[in-house]
């Protein structure tokens, strides 16, 4: 039995059986580790090196479905998946619907009226049946066939989002004029069937190309008057070549899971980004450019490459939250004390050696993730968070905490596990706001180990979490 299931799992790596909830927008590791975006692709399909190897596969994929657990599997079958696993050559994604959002067809006359969503699937014209979908707000094409956007869509009163999943027209698609359109989702493994023009869009306000294998962003973006978010993730765009043209629509800009080294100046010319995110990417260097951003309220860097803290983000004033998170910092310097709106700073998992004492200077802060660095102490200043709910500072080096900790009396979530703390300052119980408190792994004594342990009690007694072990099952 036992080799059974060992087996039916290989079955599972190999062919990629394993569902999801649903289809939504999933990161998939692809060969080289970083992470893809394929909305609507459950999972990844095997291409193999030989049509012998795919025919295999469809031998062994159609037995499979004849099967019924619990199936025994001999050495033979177990060596002929492990011989083709080792001959898969790439993988792409296989794309279906969104299970929660009915196919056209399914959809029974007496609520036809009052859907709001409906699929269309593996077809090159459109059922004018739709046509009595009267509040219909959503439409998917997946796996169609079309030229252009039908128009037939624009009949719709109340439709505002078109998905074309994996659209397989032999030309680029055409967006066609169309003023009820604002948002389009488009999804595919050949950019150029993407279309070339977006224009004739006249409210497209949210565009997503994310997965479509794009190298570049596409110019014709830009000239769409009332766009506001562009969502690129999981393509190959690199920026090396990037000329950005003066854009004061675009709101937000997801470049998420890129390969992106260097962000070039000319970004600053996007004069209304209030967003934009770099995650996933091999960000080493920002341009001196992207100070222009003065209207970013939200930037994230989250697993990039930076060494050398980029100076122009401590240009950006308007800040409200900064995603630092897997990054190479060792320091920071004073001026952070620019970021006076910011309210969340993510600085976890780097380098740092050390807080800046203008750290109090951030009055607006409410959260505040150091952890997994290699800190040895934190400045009084930091009494200055007068509105801090949430100090994570476990995983450092810390030998003491500072006598004013105690002063920020709304902090809700703190975490000191995992540091070499030996004492603790005297106020340090006067927490009013106190929810959670973590102080697993430091190297107390026998006196204040007793302590610890009493005051928890009676914290835990009003309900606040105190965890005093790592390996401890308390919620």
């Amino acid at each position: 039995m036992r080799i059974s299931i060992v087996i039916l799992l290989l079955f599972r790596v190999l062919f990629g059986v394993a569902q999801t909830g649903g289809n939504v927008l999933k990161p998939v590791a692809n060969l080289n580790g970083k992470p893809g975006y394929y909305a609507y692709a459950p999972y990844m399909k095997p291409v193999f090196m030989t049509s012998t190897d795919s025919a295999q596969f469809e031998q062994l994929q159609k037995w499979m479905a004849m099967s019924k657990p619990p199936i025994e599997r001999d050495s033979i079958w177990a060596s002929q998946v492990s011989l083709l696993n080792n001959r898969v050559a790439r993988y792409q994604p296989i794309f279906r619907g969104e299970w929660r959002i009915p196919e056209l067809s399914a959809v029974h006359d007496s609520i036809i009226g009052i859907v709001t969503q409906v699929s269309i699937q593996n077809t090159a014209k459109i059922d004018k049946r739709i046509l009595k979908c009267r509040k219909l707000e959503t439409v998917e094409l997946v796996n169609t066939s079309f030229r252009k956007i039908p128009s037939i869509l624009k009949k719709l009163p109340k439709l505002k989002d078109v998905y074309v999943i994996n659209n397989q027209g032999k030309k680029p698609l055409r967006t066609g004029r169309n003023k009820k359109i604002e948002t389009l989702l488009i999804r595919g493994t050949n950019p150029e069937k993407l279309p070339t023009r977006y224009v004739a869009l006249k409210n497209l306000k949210t565009l997503d190309l994310s997965g479509t294998g794009l190298n570049e962003i596409p110019e014709p973006v830009y000239n769409c008057k009332k766009l506001g978010s562009l969502t690129l993730k999981g393509n190959h765009i690199t920026l090396e070549n990037a000329q950005f043209p003066v854009n004061t629509t675009i709101e937000k800009l997801d470049l998420s899971s890129n390969y992106i080294k260097v962000v070039p100046s000319s970004i600053g010319n996007l004069k209304g980004l209030t967003k934009i995110l770099f995650n996933y990417n091999d960000v080493e260097v920002i341009e001196p450019g992207f100070a222009n951003l003065q209207n970013l309220t939200n930037v994230s860097l989250y697993s990039n490459n930076c060494k050398n803290f980029p100076e122009s983000l401590y240009e950006l004033k308007n800040l409200k939250e900064l995603d630092l998170y897997f990054n190479e910092f060792e320091r920071l310097d004073e001026r952070i004390q620019n970021w006076q709106q910011l309210e969340i700073l993510y600085l976890a998992n780097n380098k740092l050696l050390s807080i800046p004492k203008s750290i109090g200077a951030l009055s607006s802060l409410t959260e505040l993730y150091l952890h997994n660095n290699r800190i040895s102490s934190l400045p009084e200043s930091l009494s200055g968070l007068a509105q801090l709910k949430v100090l994570r500072i476990n995983k450092n080096g810390l030998m003491a905490l500072p006598n004013s900790l105690s002063q920020i009396g709304t902090l809700e979530n703190l975490d000191i596990s995992q540091n070499r703390l030996s004492y603790l300052p005297e106020g340090f119980w006067a927490f009013p706001k106190l929810k959670i408190l973590a102080m697993a792994a430091n190297p107390w004594d026998q006196d204040l180990m007793a302590l610890i342990n009493q005051k928890a009690e009676e914290m835990r007694k009003n309900n606040t979490v105190v965890h005093l072990d790592e390996l401890s099952n308390e919620n």
